[in-house]
């Protein structure tokens, strides 16, 4: 799954600004065994001004905290990180970041290890909010024989969390029947299969039990090795938002590439900027139809950690091209809509400007084009261009930016994606590229 590698280019050469980091963002509970820990990262992004002041720790399902915690001071390119350990027992606990400072430059992300490396990893910029009510399928786990499966349903500290949960294999039979939940602020309850003799699909049925109920949540499923009690895999749900209605189905893809609602002015007006290239490489490319500009590259580097591109607003280009790792999916596979697992991991966006074949398997063959392929593709936005035409299109401060950048007219995905381009042609020249305008300074080298 290559996600938006466009959309990440006028935000690598442009560096971050602190308005792009997590504000204590809130992550799931994870369950580890023995010989397995829970390790919290913080990373410092953003202009050469910019500081990660934020204080680390961990609590359990009763909100109580336990273990270690670790207060950072990090300027930009600096990285820490904070280890919970389950010794004897399985523990389930919630690692938590504060942010001490406004604006902050922190990203952080959360990640599940043992002796055999990483088994789960989730980002700040993977924690799922909440889905269509009319999404099509259950979220879906596979268990291994020996395995069983565990729900962890958390409450933030504002917002309600009040759902019903349901486990059932995938012939329909149930495993454990519904039940309602309703967890306090900061508190997790669980929720167990029992342990399966074969290899099973396991569906997981999450709705809320009132209108908007499910906007507190923080789910995740957790596999866990019956034998040892360690967590194998680790994958955070979303429940469904019953307010919203389905968006239109996806325009058919024809031989020559995908229709496009049709668009009065996609031609980029604004302030010309130069990406300049790094180390020595030849210049950045771009389109004669489509060149850099303040405005452009302002709007692509929002959209590229926008979520409401994605069907159920869980997944933004940033998910798996992860700041906090390098702009990588450190995932052996990389994650979609609804929790699905995809088929490949997601390249890396280094130097992505350069690149003429922007997939593993050379299908795209330009930014633009490639950026055309993750909103439609099920097992990662599962959108349609028209389903996020229309959300753009309700919000004024995009319609504001979209004029900036194009000059009046609608909202439309080709006008996105050339946005998204020159996120990804700045993104693309990471390591020591000048930002463009006002931000100067240069981005970390990893």
């Amino acid at each position: 799954m290559t996600r938006c590698l466009k959309l990440s280019m006028a935000l690598m050469a442009g560096t971050f600004a602190p308005a792009y980091s997590q504000d204590n963002p809130n992550f799931p509970v994870a369950g580890i065994g023995p010989g397995q820990w829970l390790r919290l990262h913080a990373i410092a992004l953003g202009t050469g001004q910019g500081r990660c002041q934020a204080a680390l720790s961990f609590r359990n399902t009763a909100n109580e905290p336990v273990g270690p915690s670790l207060a950072v001071d990090l300027t930009i390119g600096k990285s820490a990180f904070l280890d919970y350990l389950a010794v004897d027992v399985r523990s389930e606990v919630r690692p938590v970041i504060e942010q001490l400072s406004n604006p902050s430059s922190c990203f952080s992300a959360m990640e599940i290890v043992d002796a055999t490396g990483s088994r789960s990893y989730l980002s700040s910029m993977m924690a799922p909010p909440v889905r269509p009510a009319d999404s099509l399928y259950p979220s879906f786990v596979d268990a291994a024989p020996g395995e069983r499966v565990r729900v962890a349903v958390g409450r933030m500290e504002s917002g309600v969390c009040k759902i019903r949960v349901r486990l059932r294999d995938d012939r329909g039979q149930e495993l454990v029947a519904e039940q309602g939940i309703e967890p306090d602020p900061g508190q997790a309850l669980l929720t167990d299969s029992k342990t399966v003799g074969q290899k099973t699909r396991i569906l997981i049925d999450l709705n809320p039990s009132e209108l908007r109920s499910g906007a507190g949540c923080m789910i995740a499923a957790e596999l866990i090795e019956e034998a040892t009690g360690k967590t194998t895999r680790h994958v955070p749900l979303s429940v469904a938002d019953t307010s919203e209605q389905s968006p239109p189905p996806p325009p058919t893809r024809t031989r020559n590439g995908w229709i496009l609602s049709p668009s009065s002015s996609s031609t980029p007006i604004g302030t010309s900027v130069t990406i300049q290239a790094p180390l020595g490489l030849p210049p950045v490319p771009f389109p004669a139809d489509n060149p850099p500009t303040v405005e452009t590259i302002a709007l692509g580097r929002r959209l590229y950690y926008d979520k409401n591109l994605s069907r159920d607003r869980t997944e933004s280009c940033a998910s798996c091209h992860d700041p906090a790792a390098g702009f990588r999916d450190p995932r052996r596979v990389s994650q979609g809509v609804n929790g699905m697992q995809g088929e490949r991991q997601s390249m890396s966006i280094f130097n992505v400007a350069y690149a003429k074949e922007p997939f593993w398997d050379g299908r795209a063959t330009s930014l633009e084009d490639q950026a055309l392929g993750p909103v439609q593709n099920p097992l990662e936005f599962g959108f349609s261009y028209h389903g996020i035409e229309q959300r753009l299109s309700v919000d004024p401060s995009y319609i504001d930016q979209f004029s900036a950048a194009f000059g009046p007219g609608p909202i439309t995905y080709e006008k996105v994606a050339k946005a998204s381009r020159k996120n990804n042609s700045s993104s693309a020249v990471v390591i020591t590229t000048s930002a463009p305008a006002a931000n100067s300074g240069s981005f970390p080298s990893y």
